[in-house]
């Protein structure tokens, strides 16, 4: 699919490097509520990728979490990074619709979007917390793809997790894994537009 009708990004771990602001926010919250830590093991193991609500409920813990990204994840954001190649790449893929879906909650999301200076690329930012139920279930991909008025067949998902790369199928999108098994298989996000005709227009 060279010539998709959109474009659907996942966010942390695909435009922006933001596992370790996770890590310590996350840590953070263990410490304070739960009384110990949380390794980086433990946290890619269990939790990296996953919608937040799920995480709080999982370790019984009843927090808002629109307070959670403006106080406590808001005090780890310095650490988020946007990847290299991302402006370059999304600047060259001008052309295509694209949206952000993300299971990161939405007050966290555009902060992380606008202060990185790629939120203007994308016409849709939709978040976990928009929809009732976040990746791996295809709601987040549905709903993106009514905002853009695209079919999920004629898409692109572009993802970092094996969340994305199912919730991509489900929805009959063609997936896009970065350090992830997908229909195309890439190391990073650059190679996107090996993949993708950048002469496309809309």
């Amino acid at each position: 699919m060279n010539k998709p009708d959109a474009l659907l990004f996942d966010m942390d771990g695909v435009l922006v490097n933001s596992i370790d602001s996770w890590h310590q926010a996350l840590r953070a919250v263990f410490k304070y509520h739960l009384n110990r830590d949380l390794g980086k093991e433990e946290f890619v193991r269990d939790f990296w990728g996953r919608d937040v609500r799920d995480i709080f409920k999982d370790i019984g813990l009843d927090l808002d979490v629109g307070s959670f990204c403006n106080t406590v994840y808001d005090a780890h954001a310095d650490e988020v990074r946007i990847f290299p190649e991302t402006k370059a790449c999304l600047e060259r893929l001008n052309s295509y619709r694209k949206a952000v879906i993300t299971n990161t909650p939405e007050s966290c999301a555009r902060r992380i979007l606008d202060t990185g200076g790629i939120g203007g690329f994308f016409e849709a930012i939709v978040t976990s917390d928009k929809v009732k139920r976040a990746k791996p279930d295809p709601a987040i991909v549905y709903e993106a793809c009514r905002i853009l008025e695209v079919d999920p067949p004629k898409t692109l998902l572009i993802g970092d997790h094996a969340f994305d790369m199912e919730a991509g199928r489900a929805a009959g999108c063609t997936v896009v894994g970065i350090g992830v098994e997908g229909d195309y298989t890439l190391d990073r996000l650059g190679e996107l537009t090996d993949i993708v005709d950048v002469e496309a227009t809309r």
